[in-house]
C-alpha cells in the first residue's frame, strides 16, 4: 500500500471512530425533527399510512398531507424495530460511513491528489457540518447521493442517473430541476463528456 493511501485510510478510520463515539457515547437523540422522522418510519412498519396531519394546519399540508421524505422514512423504518434509540443511531453511523465512502470514490474517480488533505478539509472545516450529520434527517442520505450523482455524471453508465434522480427527489423535498442533470436526449447511449467544459465529443 502506498504511503499516501495508508495515511488516508488511517485518517478515515480515526474520523469514523470519532463519529461513532459521538453517536454511541450517550443515549440522547439530537434535534426535535428526529422524533418526527422516527415516528413516520415506525408508522410504515406498523402498516399505517397518514392521510392527514392536523399539526401543520398553517402550511400547504393542511387538507392535503403528503410524506415529502417518503423514501427516507421507508429506508429507516427497519431500524425502528431495534431498541430505541440505538436502532436510529446505528442508521446514522451507516449513513455517515456511506458519506465518507462516496467522498472517497469521488476523489478516486477524478484522480485528485492529496486525498488526505481533502478528507481533513471535509471533516474539520465546519463544526456545523459535523453537527448536521449527527441528526436523523434526509440530509444524511442526500449528501452521499449527491456525491454519487457527480460520480455518475462522468461515467459510462449515465442511464443510472434516471434512478439517481428519482431517489434524490423521493428522499427529501425534491425538485423537478434535478432531472435536468440526466440529459434525456443522450441518456441511453455512451457520451464522452468531461467536467472541464469541453462537452460531448463530435
Amino acid at each position: 500500500m502506498k504511503k499516501s493511501n495508508l495515511i488516508f485510510t488511517v485518517l478515515l478510520v480515526i474520523f469514523l471512530a470519532i463519529l461513532i463515539g459521538l453517536q454511541l457515547g450517550h443515549r440522547l437523540i439530537l434535534e426535535t425533527d428526529t422524533f418526527y422522522h422516527a415516528k413516520m418510519a415506525a408508522l410504515y412498519v406498523a402498516g399505517e399510512n397518514l392521510t392527514d396531519f392536523p399539526w401543520l394546519n398553517q402550511t400547504d399540508f393542511n387538507g392535503s398531507f403528503a410524506d415529502k421524505s417518503w423514501l427516507f422514512h421507508l429506508t429507516i423504518s427497519p431500524f425502528t424495530l431495534i431498541q430505541p434509540p440505538w436502532g436510529l443511531k446505528i442508521f446514522i453511523i451507516l449513513a455517515q460511513l456511506l458519506l465518507l465512502f462516496s467522498f472517497y470514490l469521488l476523489l478516486k474517480k477524478y484522480h485528485l491528489k492529496y486525498k488526505s488533505f481533502w478528507l481533513i478539509i471535509l471533516l474539520i472545516s465546519s463544526t456545523y457540518f459535523l453537527l448536521r450529520i449527527q441528526y436523523l434527517r434526509p440530509l444524511l442520505l442526500n449528501i452521499p447521493l449527491g456525491l454519487m450523482g457527480l460520480y455518475l455524471l462522468n461515467s459510462k453508465h449515465k442511464q443510472w442517473l434516471f434512478i439517481w434522480s428519482l431517489a434524490f427527489i423521493l428522499l427529501s423535498y425534491g425538485s423537478p430541476l434535478i432531472i435536468g442533470l440526466i440529459r434525456p436526449t443522450k441518456l441511453f447511449w455512451p457520451v464522452k463528456t468531461e467536467l472541464s467544459g469541453r462537452g460531448p465529443a463530435r
